[in-house]
């Protein structure tokens, strides 16, 4: 199998040769946010895992390959998020740089508790939702004009104009969402994913519990027995789901109890790519909490 994937790259790549040049490739929305934002109009750049699919078990297609051959510049969160992205990257015939940001100076990493670290089999024990935290998304945003620069000095004045002007509107949004986070920061919420650290950190979100690593979907009979008396013993009042949750599961969960539910979008799942889609993803995020109160 090791000898036939080598030629079968090596022909889908000669196939392909008229094709346009991807000069970088952000594995994940929130990634693909800022370089958008920074690089303009001089880069052209992909997203290489859907907005629909996982990052945790995307499988990759020809064409992703593709474009991971073709790129100048590769930026991804982690070798343990994108854990799919090791092997290929391995066989790629140039050496293009693959930045890990979640690994660069200035990113501030929050400690998984030892069960959610056992479950998403981190090897190091961090909450990798980075992007979650503004801060870090600045941090990250800094690193990416970096880079862009060193690949196109060209436009590296254009590049760091790009970055100051989205620094300046990620600090604005920023504080006027502690504004409007801080009345909510006791309120009782119930998560189904163990994502949400750095915006609670953040944002001082003093009350959210974690049910699983799942989605409400992949929940058992006896764990949904378990998290409707939970709900009822921690005066749970919102329940943050996803937007292809279950329905009839939720109702379920939320019988007999007022808490109310919402839904949010970590990955930005349907915010259209330009300058401003990271603030709206964070906006979106916090309208999600706001939307119960």
């Amino acid at each position: 199998m090791k000898t036939i994937i080598p030629l079968l790259l090596a022909l889908m790549l000669t196939s392909c040769n008229n094709s346009k040049q991807v000069d970088v490739v952000s594995t994940i929305k929130p990634i693909q946010m800022l370089v958008v934002a920074i690089a303009g109009e001089h880069l052209t750049s992909s997203q290489l895992i859907p907005d629909n699919a996982s990052p945790h078990h995307y499988s990759l297609k020809p064409s992703d390959i593709k474009k991971l051959h073709q790129a100048r510049l590769i930026f991804r969160i982690d070798e343990d998020l994108e854990g799919f992205l090791n092997q290929p990257l391995q066989q790629l015939e140039q050496k293009t740089p693959v930045i890990s940001l979640a690994e660069q100076q200035g990113i501030k990493l929050i400690t998984l508790n030892e069960q959610a670290a056992a479950d998403h089999q981190h090897h190091r024990h961090h909450d990798l939702h980075i992007w979650l935290d503004p801060d870090n998304a600045i941090a990250m945003a800094q690193i990416i004009s970096k880079q862009l620069s060193r690949i196109d000095p060209q436009h590296k004045q254009d590049y760091q104009n790009n970055l100051a002007q989205l620094v300046e509107n990620i600090k604005n949004k920023d504080a006027e969402l502690k504004k409007k986070l801080m009345p909510i920061q006791n309120k009782a919420f119930l998560v189904f994913h163990n994502a949400w650290g750095y915006f609670e950190s953040h944002y001082g979100l003093k009350n959210v519990t974690v049910v699983s690593r799942n989605t409400i979907n992949q929940l058992g009979i006896s764990k949904i027995q378990k998290t409707r008396q939970l709900i009822k013993n921690n005066h749970i009042e919102c329940l943050l789901i996803d937007p292809n949750s279950k329905t009839d599961i939720v109702d379920t969960l939320t019988s007999g109890s007022s808490a109310k539910v919402t839904q949010s979008k970590i990955l930005g799942e349907g915010i259209p790519l330009n300058i401003n889609s990271y603030i709206n993803l964070i906006e979106s995020i916090a309208d999600g909490f706001l939307n119960c109160n």
